[in-house]
């Protein structure tokens, strides 16, 4: 765990050094770098058909896929392809994404959003209990959960600190 934890650490600052962040991108950033304390280890599978033929600039998203950690890779000598990734990757995928102007991406992002899932009331009040200070709207966005859900996660983290 300990050497994952270093792997964790080591990446962040390489993505800290490579780009240029604003304060709330940075912000963002250790948001997800703290929902690597949650227990999202498991393994999402989605299909991509035609994802070469569908995709400009096929290489530049080869990139980013590369670069948040998931494997994308081609179903034998198909033109479908799977992305393989964990919640966090698929996170911080979905946030490259949406950076992006390219209108042909439009569709894997659409298919990342529904495949991401939704994180259990236990795996919101941990990232609440990583970020003190996160405010409903940042836990609204980052985990893609309602502001009812938001809400109830920070009230249950509140509670059991004066307990």
């Amino acid at each position: 765990m300990q050497c994952a934890r270093n792997a964790m650490c080591q990446e962040y600052s390489v993505l800290e050094m490579q780009c240029a962040f604003s304060a709330d991108i940075l912000r963002f950033c250790l948001l997800i770098f703290a929902m690597y304390s949650i227990d999202m280890a498991q393994l999402i599978h989605i299909l991509l058909p035609s994802f070469l033929r569908r995709v400009m600039r096929a290489y530049e998203i080869k990139a980013i896929i590369r670069d948040s950690g998931a494997e994308l890779s081609r179903i034998g000598r198909s033109r479908n392809w799977r992305l393989s990734a964990n919640r966090d990757q698929l996170t911080t995928l979905i946030h490259s994404l949406e950076q992006t102007e390219e209108v042909s991406w439009q569709w894997v992002l659409k298919k990342i959003k529904e495949s991401r899932g939704q994180l259990t009331e236990k795996e919101l009040v941990n990232l609440v209990s990583r970020n003190p200070g996160i405010s409903v709207k940042e836990l609204v966005v980052l985990a893609n959960c309602t502001i009812a859900e938001a809400r109830s996660a920070i009230d249950i983290y509140e509670w059991q600190d004066e307990n």
